[in-house]
């Protein structure tokens, strides 16, 4: 079971963002129905790639949106991509190889499960 970090104080219905010390990390969370949702780097690279890629329809641009992930990532969060019609990349782990593929894109997203990511 997830938990709220110890010292964070929130409500129902709050939506929540941490970052690290150095910035380059983010998670999001939320309570709903008195439960806490964790959103990881999967969650989150689907919620933003969506929400650009309706955005961009929505104005009728023709610009690539990809999401760029590693074999780690949770193959249902593949499958809703592609189904959003967004490009889905799978590279070996590490930032500097989702950086890499990511550069090749119009508009390129990437987040390790841990957070990592841009």
């Amino acid at each position: 079971m997830q938990n709220a970090p110890k010292g964070v104080s929130y409500t129902e219905n709050d939506h929540c963002y941490t970052i690290d010390g150095d910035a380059d990390r983010i998670l999001f969370f939320y309570s709903e129905n008195h439960r806490f949702h964790l959103l990881d780097g999967d969650k989150i690279s689907c919620l933003l790639a969506s929400y650009i890629r309706r955005l961009l329809d929505e104005a009728e641009m023709s610009i690539e949106v990809g999401v760029v992930q590693t074999a780690y990532a949770n193959g249902s969060s593949t499958s809703y991509l592609q189904d959003q019609g967004v490009e889905v990349v799978c590279v070996p782990t590490g930032v500097k190889h989702l950086h890499a593929a990511a550069e090749k894109m119009d508009i390129g997203i990437y987040f390790e499960a841990n957070g990592h990511g841009t």
